[in-house]
Formats: C-alpha cells, sequence, structure tokens
C-alpha cells in the first residue's frame, strides 16, 4: 500500500521506517503513514504514546514534520536519536552522545564488578556472574556502536579479576582463555555476536529485493575505503572522501576485520591474513564457520602477544586448545579444587618462586625453601630439586625419564616444560600424513604437564 514503508513489532514497540531518495516524497510518506497509523489506532481504541518520537537523517526536517502532525491531533516528538532497549538510532548518522552511553554503562556496574571480585576471591565459579549478568550490562547494543580500545581493554579486565586467578603477574590472555574458554572470552563474545548479527541482516536484506542488495554492496564499498586508511593492517584502498561512512553494524564489521587483518574487499568476499578467501555466495552457507575463523584470528593475535610474557615462549604460532582443556576436564581435577587453582594459575603464568619473588622484593632471599641449596627458579622447582623425589606421586615418579629432555627444550619451549602449555606444533598432522594415514594413536605414559601440575598442586 506504501512502497518504502516498513511496520513491524519489536517488543512492545512498534517501529515505522520510511526511506526514500526524494525529499519531497520521503516528506509526503511520512504524513501518509503517520494518518494511517493514527486512524487504525483510533478504530482498534488504542492511544498513541505520549513517548513517540520521529528520528530522520535531517533534524530540522523531523521538527517541520512534527508541526504538521500536531496540528491534526498526532503527536511525535522530534528527536536527533531513539534509543530503546540500550540500542541507539540515528537514522544513519554517527551519534554523537553514544560515548557516552557506553561509559555511563561502565561507571554504574563498577559496584557489581566489586562484589563479583569479591566473590571470586572464594569460589572461582564466580566468573559465571560476570558472563550473565556483567557482560551483558556493558555491551549491550555493541553490534551497531564500535567499542573502544580502553573500553575492550577495562572488560577484559574486569573478566580476568572475575576468573578467581590472582592478578600478581598473571597473564591476562591466558587467565581469560583458561577461564571463559578461546571462544567465550569477552573479546570472541563480542566478535561472535556482532558477526552472526551481521549475517542475519544479510539474509534479511536479500527478502527486500535484487536493488536492496545492489544499494548495500555499494555502501560496502564506500565504508570499506574510508575506514581502511585508519583501520586497516597493512591492507590499503583507495580513499573515498566525498561521501560520508555509514555508522552502524556495517561500520563495525569492517573495522573489526581490518583490525584482525582480514581484507574485507567485498561484501561477499573476505580474505582473512593466511590468505584464504571466504567467498558467501549462498546464505544458506554455515556461516558460524566463518565467525569462528574470524575470532580464531583474535585469539592468535593474543598467544603473540601472551607469547611475550613470563615463560611463554613457544606458544606464538598457537596452542593446542583440545589438549588444554581435555586436561582441564580429566579425572585428574575432578573434585579436586586445590589441583583445578593451580592448574590456572599455572597457566596464566601467576605462580612465584623465590628467585621472581626476589626480582620483586630483594629482601627475600632467591634460594629454594625446600632444599635450601639452589637458587629457586621455575625449572628447579618443577624439574631440579631433589626434594620432588620425596613427593608420593605416580605422576612425578613416572615423568622422572623427560628430566633431560626438559632441560634441553626448556629453553625454546618454556611454556610447555615450565606452564604446562602443548603448543600447536605438537600436535599438528601434515597434510601428507592425513592423506597416507587413518588412525593415530598418542604411545607412551603421561605427558610432562601432569608431572608439572601434580606438583604444584601438592605445594598449593
Amino acid at each position: 500500500m506504501n512502497p518504502g514503508c516498513t511496520i513491524d513489532t519489536f517488543v512492545d514497540d512498534v517501529p515505522i521506517t520510511v526511506t526514500h531518495r526524494s525529499i519531497l516524497k520521503f516528506r509526503n510518506m511520512i504524513i501518509k503513514v503517520a494518518r494511517m497509523y493514527s486512524s487504525k489506532c483510533r478504530k482498534l481504541d488504542l492511544v498513541l504514546s505520549q513517548k513517540s518520537v520521529m528520528c530522520t537523517s535531517d533534524y530540522q526536517l523531523s521538527l517541520r514534520l512534527s508541526r504538521v502532525l500536531r496540528k491534526e491531533g498526532i503527536r511525535y516528538k522530534p528527536m536527533h536519536h531513539a534509543r530503546d532497549l540500550g540500542v541507539t538510532y540515528t537514522a544513519g548518522l554517527k551519534h554523537s552522545a553514544n560515548a557516552y552511553i557506553v561509559r555511563h554503562r561502565f561507571l554504574k556496574t563498577q559496584k557489581r564488578s566489586g562484589k563479583v571480585n569479591k566473590i571470586a576471591k572464594i569460589t572461582k565459579r564466580a566468573r559465571v556472574l560476570f558472563s550473565g549478568s556483567q557482560f551483558s550490562a556493558n555491551t549491550w547494543g555493541h553490534q551497531v556502536a564500535h567499542l573502544t580500545h580502553m573500553q575492550i581493554d577495562s572488560l577484559e579486565k574486569r573478566a580476568a579479576q572475575a576468573t578467581g586467578i590472582h592478578d600478581a603477574g598473571r597473564c591476562r590472555s591466558l587467565a581469560l582463555i583458561i577461564g571463559y574458554g578461546p571462544r567465550g572470552h569477552p573479546v570472541a563474545r563480542i566478535i561472535k555476536e556482532v558477526f552472526t548479527e551481521w549475517f542475519k541482516t544479510l539474509r534479511n536484506m536479500t527478502k527486500l529485493g535484487h536493488t536492496a542488495w545492489q544499494n548495500l554492496t555499494i555502501a560496502w564499498g564506500i565504508a570499506r575505503s574510508n575506514l581502511a586508511g585508519k583501520y586497516s593492517a597493512g591492507v590499503q584502498h583507495d580513499k573515498v572522501h566525498t561521501v560520508k561512512t555509514a555508522y552502524g553494524i556495517m561500520h563495525n564489521v569492517i573495522i573489526w576485520l581490518y583490525k584482525l587483518g582480514w581484507n574485507p574487499m567485498h561484501l561477499c568476499r573476505w580474505v582473512a591474513p593466511d590468505g584464504s578467501h571466504y567467498v558467501l555466495n549462498d546464505l544458506n552457507f554455515p556461516t558460524h564457520l566463518i565467525v569462528f575463523a574470524v575470532v580464531d584470528s583474535y585469539n592468535a593475535m593474543m598467544l603473540r602477544r601472551a607469547a611475550k610474557h613470563r615463560n611463554g615462549k613457544g606458544m606464538e604460532n598457537g596452542i593446542d586448545f583440545n589438549s588444554l582443556f581435555q586436561l582441564k576436564r580429566s579425572k585428574h581435577f575432578k573434585n579436586n579444587y586445590q589441583l583445578l587453582s593451580a592448574f590456572e594459575t599455572a597457566v596464566a603464568g601467576a605462580l612465584w618462586p623465590n628467585l621472581r619473588v626476589n626480582e620483586a622484593y630483594p629482601d627475600v632471599s632467591p634460594y629454594c625453601a625446600r632444599c635450601e641449596n639452589e637458587i629457586d627458579t621455575d625449572y628447579h622447582t618443577i624439574w631440579q630439586c631433589p626434594c620432588n623425589d620425596l613427593i608420593d606421586s605416580d605422576v612425578i615418579r613416572e615423568s622422572d625419564h623427560y628430566k633431560g629432555r626438559s632441560m634441553v627444550e626448556s629453553e625454546s619451549e618454556p611454556c610447555l616444560w615450565l606452564r604446562g602449555i602443548l603448543p600447536y606444533n605438537k600436535t599438528q598432522i601434515s597434510k601428507d600424513d592425513i592423506a597416507q594415514r587413518r588412525f593415530f594413536v598418542l604411545v607412551g605414559d603421561d605427558p610432562p604437564p601432569l608431572r608439572f601440575l601434580a606438583l604444584w598442586g601438592l605445594l598449593w
């Protein structure tokens, strides 16, 4: 009845959207639809809410339209932006107060964060309070409003504190991964929610016809070019300065792709940092695979940064998350909270042998408190100290034959021998081997991480 107009329902609201290239026709369409909607409401004995607002890309036009409709008894308050359920609508314009809204959310949840941190000191299960409550309170509506680096950094700090792993000397990246999972930590959730919503939007756009899809493709190219100079990591394009970049979910998606080293060369073709091309010819394709690939790109960046942390060398090319979390869920930690706490603390690099304590507090002796003969380094505590032989543990006795190998490899891969993190190259199988063999079996006894964890669990 009114081409270019859509009337939807969203929870308890009725958003009416009108679009047209001509200002005159756009003005007439809005007035016509407003009259029609008001008439329908009266016939159904419904009252138009006094909170009804009108938001267009031109505020002066909103003022003029509201005056015309007010004369007919139809009241819409002109607004620069409309906000409900935490999501701000600006008719395609940048929201000047968006940064203030996000900052206000972080300030408003400070007390909640403090309470979660206190509970986390008692039990590590307090992290579910962050995942279920605090994360949503801080990030609601982030799909259409890109969070700044400082806001993401603040969110990660709060998430790390909620894990219950003490922050002294802790590697935040590994604390978040071991606490929430490689695809469950805050930034991974943000990326998944942004891109999942984006693919839903694409599926809805296909229902609007070929013209709408063509306009979206053109808008993608303009936004990509305008954002390339500021956000791309070595992926540059010709800038288009004559057209303003649209702000919203598309803007957010392109920024994330650039930040993670992807090349959003086309609406339906993205190039990953490793050169892989993701072509979206069919929207029925399982798009969660692309979402996971984007999340994995962020995790790879985290691990390269974490490899510079204490005893982090060896994880710069990735770690085997499956082995790490299989170990966490294994029988060794079942109903053993003490050992599980030691495991998470060790993986996060927050263990403090006496030498490390001495580096921070020179008054403390760097010598081993058990044998009192040698300097207490990480390697000495786990592998060299003669007092380890006095510990009654089958895992420690059966891993003694690793001592020679640990002495050689602990310098090149301290993440494995001193923190129990298995590098990805230890379990990676070449494509040639996969083509030739069908079955792969692990032969041998308990891997060295079990000795490492059993020892620290007993000393905890």
